[in-house]
């Protein structure tokens, strides 16, 4: 029953403000939008007369420019500015007058138009002839004459209507010639009711209103008021200058009265609007004390049974009541979590470092201290076997690509946790960690209790984590299983079989596990016994011998049989991309070292992203098939392709001849040395003895592995009449005699 008592004291006491601060919104949305639609019809205003100022203006310069033409261009007019009282003046005036009111029909905001003609002071306008003399207009037209510029769009009262005060026209004033005006003159009267009635026909004013007027002069007005009535019922919005006639448009509304008394409105909610802000601050006040004292008691209780640390508290002095109750009641839980989370932040890093140290050569006595360490470690310590595993995400660089950091992160977790799982179902304890982004170290530990076969044990629970895998992940794992020990200080044993055991991963791609016994014995062989294999397959390469692809697939059959590491199949191929640099070097062909160096570049990123051997055997010899082919092309588009490679078979048909040289190959293909060894240093980048040198040398290695057969008889064979030149050439080449390679490479 308090708490509602409490619940409505609240309620009633706030519910009031809230009232009032809704008003206060609705009256300051209320101002904003009467502010908004006056700053809306100003703006509106001056588009508007910014219209009938370009209309009036274009209007009046239709007319002007009229009339400059007729004074500039018209024989009329020039024959009767020119006329001296000549026989035909009669017709000259007719055509004037016609001309005149051609100019008044053609145009209905023409009031009257005449022209005057100093040299006889004739005056003729559209209805006649006069004399200037005694004529209405007589003081304008002589002011006309006397003024420097024209006069350009001039009000005044009509000259045809002098006692009529509403007869208003503008008038213009054009001087013959333009220049100086010593012929005479054409003025131009438009009625000022003519432009108003154009404006309103063209606008439709009902509440608007324009005025024209210049220097103070009004020239029109719509609005059809009197000054007095025009300070009490019409308000100016907008006001815009002619730059042609320097005439001043206004535009406004006719009756004002309605936006002064909006106005005037506003400021009453303004009023209202602060009074209500006033009453609302002085009830918040009023309800915040009489409420306040129920928390005020709270804090002063909580005070008196806190902690006297000042140090606990220093935190909390500047936050609120509020939070200053909620920080006391919840810093019990607060702390609680922050202890279990810095104790599971603090295994994790027990549990790295302690396998760590076990990885380390120099712990050898400190073992059981570090796992006594470890929760559980007593157990570990008391356990009669043991056993690493090392489980790797393949294709890393795949699935680093495709998955972001907190990805990563999850499906690492999500396989910890189903490691886990499974292990409950098994006899064996485990302990697992990540120790890098690829590789989660797990040891397995069997008590003396435990009777189970370690080995198949361990073989079984990998089977069972890998088809978890292959359902429910996009990536896969190649486990590397270590020996089994009974000490603990042989962990580390374990542990480097594991990690030995996954330096051959790449070639043994369809295991994904990996035990000691699917190497162990398989290899005697590093990566420098192939080393003769490279340097044939980039030899092949710069001469164009397609037989590089056989040499291709030796290698890779032999690396397979030899099961390679990781790293010696780096270093191998590093070895081929620096033997295929510096052969491909010697080539004197256009553009061979941006083809040589883009598919070098290709050759480094599969070396950097070895995984599979079958994928790094394909991906590089499509890249060498790609390239040899494009070397080709370059040969063959070369003018003297057909000709070297005819000069290169002669050479391998008949190597033999001790007689063969460049002389006689020249001989026989008609061409100089000089020009034949050039061709074979551009195609083959060698010279023509260093070709039939190397070419003597690879056959005589074979004869001498596969045959008995003399030295001497083997120098004939290969086109040396003189054993000792060719045990000469051949040491030079080899780095030993011929014996000595015989002797090495016997079958």
């Amino acid at each position: 029953m308090k708490r509602n008592k409490w619940f409505y004291r609240l309620l009633f006491s706030y519910l009031p403000i809230v009232l009032f601060v809704v008003s206060g919104l609705i009256i300051s949305c209320f101002l904003f939008i009467v502010k908004l639609s006056q700053e809306e019809a100003g703006r509106a205003n001056a588009m508007f007369a910014q219209t009938v100022m370009q209309s009036v203006d274009q209007s009046l310069q239709t007319i002007d420019s009229v009339i400059m033409q007729g004074i500039q261009t018209d024989e009329v007019f020039s024959a009767f500015f020119n006329e001296k009282g000549t026989a035909n003046s009669y017709f000259l005036n007719y055509e004037m007058g016609e001309k005149l009111r051609g100019w008044m029909d053609s145009n209905p905001w023409i009031s009257s138009i005449y022209v005057v003609r100093w040299s006889d002071r004739l005056l003729l306008a559209q209805d006649g002839l006069a004399n200037l003399d005694g004529f209405t207009d007589e003081a304008f037209i002589k002011e006309a004459q006397s003024a420097r510029n024209h006069l350009n769009w001039t009000g005044r009262q009509d000259p045809f209507a002098p006692h009529d005060p509403s007869q208003k026209v503008v008038s213009l004033v054009r001087k013959a010639p333009l220049e100086h005006g010593s012929q005479g003159v054409v003025v131009v009267n438009i009625r000022s009711q003519a432009i108003a009635g154009s404006i309103e026909e063209k606008t439709a004013l009902k509440l608007g209103f324009i005025a024209i007027h210049r220097q103070g002069d009004m020239l029109l007005d719509t609005s059809e008021r009197s000054k007095e009535k025009a300070k009490n019922n019409h308000v100016q919005l907008a006001s815009v200058t002619s730059p042609y006639t320097g005439w001043t448009f206004e535009s406004g509304i006719k009756q004002g009265n309605m936006i002064s008394y909006a106005s005037a409105f506003s400021y009453l909610w303004i009023i209202l609007g602060s009074l209500v802000t006033v009453v609302g601050v002085i009830w918040v006040v009023y309800a915040t004390r009489r409420n306040y004292k129920p928390i005020e008691s709270i804090i002063t209780r909580i005070r008196m049974n806190a902690p006297s640390k000042k140090d606990e508290f220093a935190e909390v002095r500047h936050m609120d009541e509020f939070g200053f109750i909620e920080s006391t009641f919840g810093n019990m839980a607060e702390e609680l979590g922050k202890f279990r989370e810095q104790s599971a932040k603090d295994d994790v890093i027990k549990r790295k470092h302690v396998f760590q140290k076990i990885m380390s050569d120099d712990v050898t006595g400190e073992v059981e201290q570090l796992l006594s360490e470890l929760k559980d470690g007593h157990l570990l310590i008391q356990s009669k076997q043991f056993q690493f595993s090392i489980a790797e995400i393949d294709r890393f660089h795949q699935f680093d690509s495709r998955y972001s950091a907190s990805d990563q992160y999850l499906l690492r977790y999500a396989v910890t946790k189903v490691i886990q799982e499974i292990a409950e179902y098994y006899p064996f304890g485990i302990y697992c960690e990540w120790m890098s982004q690829t590789r989660l170290i797990l040891l397995f530990s069997l008590g003396e209790s435990d009777s189970c076969n370690m080995s198949e044990t361990v073989n079984g629970f990998w089977r069972e984590m890998l088809d978890w895998m292959e359902r429910f992940m996009t990536f896969s794992i190649t486990v590397g299983i270590g020996r089994e020990v009974f000490y603990i200080r042989d962990l580390k044993r374990s542990y480097r079989d594991a990690e030995e055991i996954l330096r051959y991963k790449w070639l043994l791609e369809d295991r994904k596990i990996i035990s000691r016994e699917d190497v162990e014995g398989k290899s005697g062989k590093v990566y420098y016994e192939y080393q003769h294999l490279v340097h044939a397959l980039a030899d092949s390469f710069r001469v164009g011998d397609a037989k590089w692809e056989n040499t291709f697939e030796r290698l890779f059959s032999e690396v397979k049989g030899a099961i390679l590491t990781a790293e010696d199949m780096v270093n191998l191929l590093n070895y081929l991309l620096f033997e295929l640099d510096r052969e491909l070097s010697y080539l004197d062909m256009e553009s061979i070292e941006s083809l040589k160096e883009n598919s070098l570049s290709h050759i480094r990123e599969e070396i950097y992203i070895i995984e599979s051997v079958t994928d790094t055997q394909e991906n590089l010899k499509n890249i060498l098939l790609t390239l040899f082919n494009d070397i080709q092309g370059m040969r063959e588009n070369h003018s003297n392709h057909e000709t070297v490679r005819d000069i290169r078979s002669y050479i391998e048909m008949n190597y033999h001849d001790s007689n063969l040289s460049l002389t006689s190959i020249s001989d026989k293909f008609g061409m100089s040395g000089n020009y034949l060894s050039r061709l074979f240093k551009e195609e083959f980048g060698e010279s023509f003895v260093s070709y039939l040198i190397y070419f003597r040398m690879e056959k005589a290695k074979q004869y001498l592995k596969a045959t008995a057969e003399p030295i001497q008889h083997i120098a004939n064979l290969v086109g040396y009449t003189h054993s000792v030149s060719f045990n000469r050439v051949f040491k030079k080449l080899e780095g030993k005699t011929p014996g000595e390679y015989r002797s090495m490479n016997v079958k």
